[in-house]
Formats: C-alpha cells, structure tokens, sequence
C-alpha cells in the first residue's frame, strides 16, 4: 500500500514504503512528517506510520492467509458429523462402568 506525505502544507505521493525510507535517509523527508495510507484519512508522523507497517509485516495473521469466500460451509457441515469430539460424549461414563462390571463378573 503506498503513501501520502504532508510536508510544509504540500501533499506529495504516493509513494512505496521503500521510497520514504529512503526520502528519509537522505533528510528530503523528516520523521515528523505527516504521512497517511492511501485512500485514508487519518494523518501520522512519517515514524509512527513506518512503524506500524512493520508491525503488521512481521506479524501476519493466520486469518489474513485466507478469504471467508474461500470457505466451504455446506462441505464443513457436511463432515461436521463424521468428526465428532470425544469428549462431547456422555456415554463415557456407561463405558466405564460396563468395563468394570465386566471385569467383576470374570472374577
């Protein structure tokens, strides 16, 4: 996603994240300079912008790997009762005792 500069009440972009970067190295942009993604709104120093795209590039979210549309429902629910969980099953405890009668009963 690229970037919009505000600079001496100029609007300058967009630019990639590399380019500010280097905009910055070459002290033609300021940290302190406003920045914003394109297509929003709200305005934040050129630092506080970079930084918070590093946060969200080295911490990608498992949910972000994948659209809802990929989804299949009907299939999910479909094989929703073939795998069922062990352990939402009541008759664990007939188990039990039906193994401990059977071994009662052997002795």
């Amino acid at each position: 996603m690229n970037i919009l500069v505000k600079k001496d009440n100029q609007t300058f972009g967009p630019y990639t994240r590399k380019e500010v970067i280097e905009f910055i190295h070459v002290e033609e942009l300021s940290h302190d300079d406003l920045g914003s993604w394109e297509g929003e709104e709200n305005w934040n120093s050129l630092n506080e912008l970079l930084s918070q795209a590093n946060e969200s590039d080295s911490d990608p979210s498992i949910y972000d790997q994948f659209e809802d549309d990929d989804v299949d429902y009907e299939k999910m629910k479909e094989w929703e009762d073939v795998f069922q969980d062990d352990d939402d099953d009541d008759d664990d405890d007939d188990t039990s005792e039906e193994l401990t009668t059977s071994v009662e009963n052997q002795e």
